[in-house]
């Protein structure tokens, strides 16, 4: 321990407990807001076989400014409520949304709600836009596939609600790192 004109115990101690409260200060509120409007019928294939499915068209907000529209499977659609959110990197389907959109089994951007049932997990924003495509997770916009120097890519489509989801809680399509946000959902039925 310095005792030549540093710093005591008790100012570092000080200093650091100034610097944790700043840090939970500085820490930014993510609040995503989903408003559920009305329901639909979707025909469709699924696996070579028609299928008439309802689903719920929704809008996404963050803050409380309007992001886009969602689609859920209404019969497996998380019940209303406020849910804690949680960032993911890694999806086995390819659900990880990285810059410029481009859609991968690793990225920087994946939400997940957490805690929304004891009997499920893996409830995500995601891709898609048939009911069949969720299984409880908020489809925010469909993914297209494009030919990027001979190789095939999937990347979300400029106006999708989740590219616009991943640039209001980056602020950039490039980011160099990730801002420390509390992230939650609510979401509003019919």
């Amino acid at each position: 321990m310095c005792t030549q004109g540093g710093p005591t115990l008790d100012e570092i101690l000080h200093s650091w407990n100034e610097a944790t409260n700043q840090a939970q200060r500085d820490t930014q509120y993510f609040g995503i807001t989903l408003d559920r409007l009305s329901k639909a019928p979707y025909l469709g294939s699924k696996d070579g076989t028609s299928v008439v499915e309802e689903g719920v068209i929704g809008r996404l907000s963050v803050n409380g400014k309007a992001l886009g529209d969602t689609l859920e499977n209404a019969a497996l659609r998380i019940a209303p409520g406020v849910y804690r959110g949680r960032m993911r990197y890694v999806s086995n389907k390819n659900f990880v949304q990285g810059p410029l959109g481009v859609m991968a089994q690793t990225g920087d951007f994946l939400l997940e709600v957490v805690d929304a049932t004891a009997r499920r997990s893996d409830l995500l924003v995601h891709s898609g836009n048939k009911p069949w495509h969720s299984r409880g997770c908020i489809l925010a916009g469909a993914a297209v596939k494009n030919t990027v120097n001979g190789k095939t890519q999937v990347t979300m489509a400029d106006d999708s609600t989740l590219k616009a989801l991943r640039l209001a809680f980056y602020g950039t399509d490039t980011p160099n790192a990730c801002p420390v946000k509390t992230i939650s959902f609510t979401i509003n039925d019919l």
